[in-house]
């Protein structure tokens, strides 16, 4: 099933620019970052440990293989510790973080666009028919991964990772209006997509499946 999205109109009036104060997250990567650079080299798993679900989410929208994700993610992490030194506000660590992640995965999705998609899951498939709510868990994000971009990313950054509106708007270098207007649209869609799958399992008496 195909989902469409309006197209994304800038909101009025304009909030406060992305980036700008960083709030408490960005104070807290900038105080890694300097760590990092001044030899605690250790400081900088916590980085990894805050963002690597953010990275997962970021690169798996261009790779769409789970374990060809789990490798670019990494890449992704040690390019960054080794041109750490070239990032010059370190409060802008997780902008920096997700460009690199999304030029990674960029470079992987063109040289793996021969080969054939691993569909996510399908070795939970017979624990997903026999779990009720895993079903349903499974039929939301298929439905969540048919978003277009940039609906998809925003919605599993914020829903999936736990990252705040700012934190998303800093990110992607946008104003935070811009992300709550793609989570109410990209919300809407998904509320009526469950709404037809609701209605069709209703018809056939069978649970949606993704």
């Amino acid at each position: 099933m195909a989902i469409e999205t309006p197209s994304e109109r800038p909101p009025a009036p304009a909030p406060e620019p992305a980036g700008s104060g960083g709030g408490p997250a960005a104070a807290a990567d900038a105080q890694c970052v300097v760590a990092v650079l001044g030899g605690a080299r250790e400081r900088f798993g916590e980085l990894v440990e805050r963002y690597q679900g953010a990275v997962f989410s970021v690169v798996l929208g261009y790779v769409r293989d789970a374990q060809r994700t789990e490798d670019v993610a990494q890449e992704v992490f040690v390019g960054a510790f080794t041109n750490l030194a070239q990032l010059r506000e370190p409060e802008r660590f997780l902008p920096w973080l997700l460009q690199i992640a999304r030029n990674r995965a960029s470079r992987e999705a063109r040289r793996g666009a021969s080969r054939p998609e691993q569909p996510l899951g399908d070795h939970d498939a017979p624990a997903r028919e026999a779990d009720p709510d895993r079903a349903r868990a499974a039929y939301i994000l298929g439905l969540v991964e048919e978003l277009p971009e940039p609906y998809r990313h925003t919605v599993l950054l914020k829903y999936q990772q736990g990252l705040s509106c700012r934190e998303i708007a800093q990110a992607d270098g946008v104003p935070v209006g811009t992300i709550t207007s793609r989570l109410t649209r990209a919300l809407g869609v998904l509320r009526g997509a469950l709404g037809q799958g609701q209605d069709q399992s209703q018809d056939t008496g069978q649970k949606p499946e993704s």
